[in-house]
């Protein structure tokens, strides 16, 4: 406990974090996009994303990690309650706001109150129905997910800084049997979302992939990795080595991407030990390229991309020239899309998303200071 607050309660910068939310945004964005340029044209790219489904398992399992990195011991529930709004809610609200016309004027199509509204509040992951979970910017829903974590974390959070190790590495054991348990139940019919809509399958990929409550066992494996790291183990773990497990393991989903194991049963150990890896490597000051400037800094507009690239897919695939056979001409497609998708982010972040996140941080200040800590969840 005293490393933990020693450590942990400093908030001290994991730049190699940030870095690694770019490379993960990346792999979702190539595993969206192979669903607008054509996948019979792009057989190496869909070798390298078709399970970029795994990727939002790292980025749940990262945000346990760095919401408990964060959160600063004497935070009040208000002031860490007003910083997490002020982080997700600006650049929902503007992805919210543009999928409209993507919606009415690209796609010919309406906008429905029921999901428009669910979404808006970020509860639509809770209804098992792709009209809604799926509405208005896709991408959102996992943006539900977060906000139940978020609402969870500063009554949680008490409760394992007063467990033991033990009673802590029990629970770390009982979150990843959890995932492989969740796993286990929905391998018994038909998972990927591009299967042919049936009721039966819509319902078994929500709550496998959709539900927050299936996704809670990231969240608290990320969060008592945190305490781990912050007590100073796992540090024997090489980076590299780490790096190749993650590979691996994200590899291996691929294998059994119609399953639900593909999820995060086959990947939660292997992201958390680069997650820990990357974390000491920080801690003691120990540079690489997923720490350098820029790497950081594209993992700094990540949260923008990750919300405007389905709104670039979407127009795309409307607006489209005629299809053609010619695989560089696909691969040059799907280049560009993820340079003005990125484009696109970094403007979102530093136009929108940074003013209004400070303003919204300055809203009733408080005395005290707000937890130092990494950005990005």
């Amino acid at each position: 406990m005293t490393i933990y607050v020693a450590s942990l309660m400093t908030g001290r910068p994991l730049p190699s974090l940030t870095g690694w939310r770019a490379v993960a945004a990346v792999i979702v964005f190539g595993d969206h996009a192979l669903g607008v340029v054509s996948q019979s044209r792009l057989s190496p790219l869909r070798h390298l994303f078709g399970q970029g489904q795994a990727a939002l398992s790292f980025f749940f399992i990262l945000s346990g990690f760095v919401l408990v990195w964060s959160r600063h011991e004497k935070d009040s529930h208000r002031r860490y309650f007003q910083r997490r709004i002020a982080r997700i809610v600006p650049n929902h609200w503007l992805g919210w706001a543009l999928s409209i016309p993507v919606i009415v004027l690209v796609e010919h199509g309406r906008v429905s109150p029921g999901p428009a509204v669910t979404n808006l509040f970020l509860v639509q992951s809770w209804v098992p129905s792709v009209r809604y979970y799926f509405s208005m910017d896709a991408p959102s829903w996992s943006l539900a997910v977060e906000a139940v974590f978020y609402a969870l974390l500063p009554f949680v959070l008490p409760l394992l800084l007063r467990m033991s190790r033990r009673t802590r590495l029990l629970m770390m054991c009982g979150a990843a049997l959890a995932t492989v348990a969740i796993a286990a139940a929905g391998s018994t019919s038909p998972f990927l979302p591009n299967l042919p809509d049936t009721a039966r399958r819509t319902t078994d990929f929500w709550w496998v992939y959709i539900l927050p409550l299936a996704r809670l066992p990231e969240f608290l494996f990320g969060s008592l990795l945190a305490l781990e790291v912050a007590d100073g183990r796992l540090r024997a773990v090489p980076r590299y080595a780490a790096v190749l497990a993650a590979v691996g393991g994200y590899f291996a989903a691929g294998l059994v991407s119609t399953s639900a194991f593909s999820v995060s049963a086959i990947t939660l150990l292997p992201f958390s030990l680069l997650i820990a890896a990357s974390a000491h490597g920080d801690l003691e000051r120990r540079g690489w390229l997923i720490s350098s400037g820029w790497v950081v800094r594209l993992g700094e507009w990540t949260y923008a991309f990750y919300l405007v690239h389905q709104l670039v897919l979407r127009i795309f695939y409307v607006w489209q020239p005629a299809p053609s056979t010619s695989a560089s001409r696909a691969a040059l497609e799907w280049l560009l899309l993820l340079l003005i998708s990125t484009a696109l982010g970094a403007a979102m972040h530093q136009f929108w998303e940074r003013p209004l996140e400070a303003r919204l941080r300055r809203w009733k200040p408080d005395a005290r200071p707000a937890a130092a800590g990494i950005r990005g969840v």
